[in-house]
């Protein structure tokens, strides 16, 4: 049973996993972590990762890559303004995992860049439908 005050937060955790933690300085934390239930063996799942980001006219383009060990259902890629808003949303198709060293990609095309965009990034499943090896190259930043 938790102390009093203390949060309590499900998470999936696996090898490589990130846990976002915000600490005081100062304060004392404990953690307490424990099994719900194990996960599946995630070097065998689906990942898919972002490349070739290039904007010309209010339009990012780029590639979405199968990476992982087995193919990835249909998904969407997303333009989110630096205030994490989504702008456009592109349908990505279900992708084969990729097999004797030849690349998986299917291109995308996103409209509504402004021209000034620092802080915009292109995400894909932003929903978090796939289960992935890694979420952590789901985001890549607009050049």
């Amino acid at each position: 049973m938790p102390d009093v005050g203390a949060a309590v937060h499900e998470a999936e955790l696996a090898r490589g996993s990130t846990l976002p933690l915000a600490l005081a300085a100062g304060a004392q934390v404990a953690l307490a972590i424990e099994l719900v239930a194990p996960l599946d063996d995630i070097v065998l799942r689906a990942d898919l990762g972002l490349s070739s980001l290039t904007v010309a006219d209010g339009t990012v383009r780029g590639l979405v890559h199968s990476l992982g060990h087995a193919g990835a259902g249909a998904t969407v890629v997303a333009l989110i303004d630096a205030a994490g808003k989504e702008i456009a949303r592109a349908n990505v198709p279900a992708l084969a995992a990729p097999a004797e060293l030849k690349p998986v990609t299917t291109p995308f095309a996103l409209v509504g860049l402004p021209s000034a965009h620092v802080g915009w990034a292109v995400v894909i499943d932003p929903d978090g439908a796939l289960t992935e090896i890694s979420r952590d190259n789901n985001r890549v930043a607009v050049p």
